[in-house]
């Protein structure tokens, strides 16, 4: 394997449940009011268009690893992979402390080529966690770090924009990977949706000490992409004003920057680079995510 292509992305409340489906009709027969009735959750599943929208441009980047946020569970993540996906990735997940049930999940190609190791830790302190995937290839051997810190929703209004919480998150995730990536000599990503800034002008408090104190820093400030182009997430304001932000990262070593491809980027719903953004609060809802997902490409 020369190439290791890996997505990491967002899905927004992905909930595929498929507890009353016996595989008849086939799914792509299905209207939206039909999909939605294969399940007695409470959760609604996701529009079928978005999920068949995700399917598209993970067949489109033909990634060997997906990495995801706002999945909803276990169930989920195997029934896109079976009805979707047709079961070409193993699925890895662990139950968080989601009160949203949406948690972190990774699913890959292993092969000989590709061997996958997964394990989870949980605390008081994380949101939903942070999931260690031990990936080794012929030529190489690196971990992968996946969290997806607390929101800044503060209904309590106890925890202004949850800082708090999410330094606490990070002082932990720092404790951790400073311990378990002695196995693979520093040779790591820490991935996932951190809910906050990491900018050279404008880094949030709580997120220095993952720049600072691992000595890491954002792919895409690696290969000096502007500002723009690091959009993954558009908020918009009630007078409909778009502000672009970056929440989605992949953190780097000094180790791992040898293997970082110059194609990696942000990329579009249809796996392409230039990407058009919506213009309204409107256009925003009818994206297959309100998220845009990290294309990272590792010459290994």
């Amino acid at each position: 394997m020369n190439e290791l292509k890996i997505l990491l992305w967002n899905l927004q409340d992905f909930f595929v449940f498929l507890d009353k489906y016996n595989d008849q009709p086939p799914i792509e027969e299905l209207t939206e009011a039909k999909w939605q009735l294969l399940t007695a959750s409470f959760k609604p599943n996701k529009d079928l268009a978005k999920v068949q929208g995700i399917q598209k441009l993970i067949h489109s980047t033909q990634a060997d690893i997906l990495l995801f946020t706002e999945v909803g569970g276990k169930e989920s993540l195997i029934n896109f992979n079976k009805y979707f996906l047709k079961n070409e990735y193993t699925v890895f997940h662990f139950n968080s402390n989601s009160d949203r049930g949406i948690d972190v999940g990774v699913l890959a190609k292993v092969s000989k080529n590709l061997q996958i190791k997964s394990k989870f830790y949980s605390h008081k302190d994380f949101a939903r966690g942070l999931q260690e995937v031990l990936v080794e290839t012929k030529n190489k051997k690196f971990k992968i770090f996946l969290t997806h810190l607390k929101s800044k929703l503060d209904l309590k209004k106890s925890d202004f924009e949850g800082r708090s919480h999410r330094k606490k998150e990070v002082e932990r995730i720092i404790k951790i990977i400073n311990q378990s990536a002695k196995d693979v000599d520093d040779h790591y990503l820490l991935c996932g949706d951190f809910n906050g800034i990491i900018s050279s002008k404008e880094t949030e408090e709580e997120l220095l000490p993952l720049l600072d104190s691992l000595k890491t820093q954002d792919i895409l400030s690696y290969l000096k992409k502007k500002d723009f182009e690091k959009t993954t997430y558009i908020y918009f304001d009630k007078r409909d004003d778009s502000f672009h932000m970056q929440l989605d990262y992949c953190l780097i070593p000094k180790k791992m920057e040898a293997y970082v491809h110059h194609q990696s980027s942000v990329i579009d719903f249809d796996g392409k680079s230039d990407i058009l953004f919506p213009l309204s609060r409107k256009e925003k809802q009818r994206l297959i995510s309100d998220h845009y997902p990290l294309y990272i490409k590792l010459s290994i």
